[in-house]
C-alpha cells in the first residue's frame, strides 16, 4: 500500500503499512458480511487476539452481548452507505474482560468492505459509569468488569464462584400502575436488601437494567450455600408485602436464576453467565417469585 507525493519537484513514496501498523489506535477493514479482513496491530495489543483469530470467527462473538443488537443495527446503516462518526460497544478480550471502543466508520460503496478506527475508552467510561445513581450499587458496566476479574481470582483460589440474576416480577406493569416514582422507590428497596447480603470479600450486587440486578457470590459459597442466599434474598423481599395488584400474590416478588462453579482456568466467565441467565428464563417461565439454579456445563 503506498502513495505517490510531491516534495520539492520529487516524487516520494509513503508506506501507508507503516501507518496502520504503527498506529495506537485499532485500525480495521472490515465487510459487510460480519468478519473482519484485516486488522492492525493494536487490536493484538488491546484485546490479546492473534489476527488470525479475529480474522476467522464473526466479529459479532466478541461484542457483549448486550451491545449485540444495536451493533448490527449500526453496520446495517453503513451497508446502506452512512458513515458512523460515534459509536460506542464493548469487545471481549481474550482473558474474559471486556473494554471499550468508540468507533468511527465508512463504508467503500459497491464493495462490501467498511473501514473503522476504533479507540479504546474503557478507562474513561470506568470513571463515569462505575455506580447506578438511582439506587447506589454498582452500575452494568462496572458488573461486567468486575465478574471477570472475580471469575480469574477463584480460579487462583480454586474456590466456587456464584453468580445470580435477580429480577422484578411484572416490573412494567408496576411501573405502569404506579408510575416511575414509586417504581424508583421499590427498586431502592430492593437494591437496600440484595447489598445487605454482599458481606464477603468479593462478593458484589449492580443494577444490570431496568428491573434487574446482578449478584457475584464468591468464597466459599458453593450451589448449596448460595441457593441459600438467593431463597433468602427472594423471602425476604416479598415478606415486605410491597403492594403489587399485576404481581405474583398481589404483592412485589423477584425471580432468581443463579449457577455456581469453581473456575478451572480452561474457559472465561461466559458459561456461567449463560447458565445464570438461563436459569432466570426458567423461573420466569415457571411462575415466577422462585429461585432457579442452573448448571454450568463441563468444559
Amino acid at each position: 500500500m503506498s502513495i505517490v507525493g510531491a516534495a520539492s519537484g520529487e516524487h516520494t513514496a509513503f508506506d501507508l503499512d507503516r501507518f496502520f501498523d504503527y498506529a495506537l489506535d485499532l485500525f480495521c477493514i472490515a465487510g459487510t458480511d460480519g468478519y473482519f479482513k484485516r486488522v492492525n496491530p493494536a487490536f493484538e495489543r488491546t484485546l490479546g487476539y492473534t489476527a488470525r483469530e479475529l480474522l476467522s470467527r464473526p466479529f459479532v462473538e466478541l461484542i457483549h452481548p448486550d451491545d449485540r443488537p444495536e451493533t448490527v443495527a449500526e453496520v446495517g446503516n453503513l451497508a446502506s452507505g452512512a458513515p458512523t462518526l460515534s459509536f460506542e460497544n464493548r469487545y471481549r478480550c481474550k482473558d474474559g474482560s471486556y473494554r471499550d471502543l468508540q468507533w468511527t466508520s465508512f463504508p467503500e460503496p459497491g464493495t462490501g468492505l467498511l473501514y473503522a478506527v476504533a479507540r479504546d475508552v474503557t478507562e474513561r467510561r470506568g470513571r463515569e459509569d462505575r455506580v447506578d445513581r438511582l439506587t447506589g450499587v454498582a452500575s452494568r458496566r462496572f458488573f461486567d468488569d468486575t465478574l471477570p476479574d472475580e471469575w480469574r481470582r477463584a480460579g487462583r483460589l480454586r474456590v466456587p464462584l456464584a453468580l445470580a440474576y435477580v429480577d422484578l416480577d411484572h416490573f412494567r406493569d408496576y411501573n405502569f400502575r404506579f408510575g416511575h416514582e414509586a417504581g424508583d422507590t421499590c427498586l431502592k428497596t430492593v437494591a437496600d436488601v440484595l447489598r445487605s447480603y454482599v458481606r464477603r470479600a468479593g462478593d458484589f450486587v449492580a443494577r444490570t437494567s431496568g428491573g434487574e440486578f446482578g449478584l457475584i457470590l464468591q468464597g466459599s459459597r458453593g450451589v448449596e450455600q448460595a441457593t441459600k442466599v438467593a431463597e433468602a434474598i427472594r423471602a425476604e423481599i416479598a415478606s415486605r408485602a410491597v403492594d403489587h395488584p399485576g404481581g405474583v400474590e398481589g404483592r412485589v416478588t423477584v425471580s432468581i436464576g443463579l449457577a455456581a462453579t469453581v473456575p478451572d482456568g480452561s474457559r472465561d466467565c461466559e458459561a456461567l453467565r449463560v447458565a445464570a441467565r438461563g436459569a432466570l428464563a426458567e423461573a420466569k417461565q415457571n411462575g415466577r417469585n422462585r429461585v432457579v439454579t442452573g448448571e454450568v456445563p463441563p468444559e
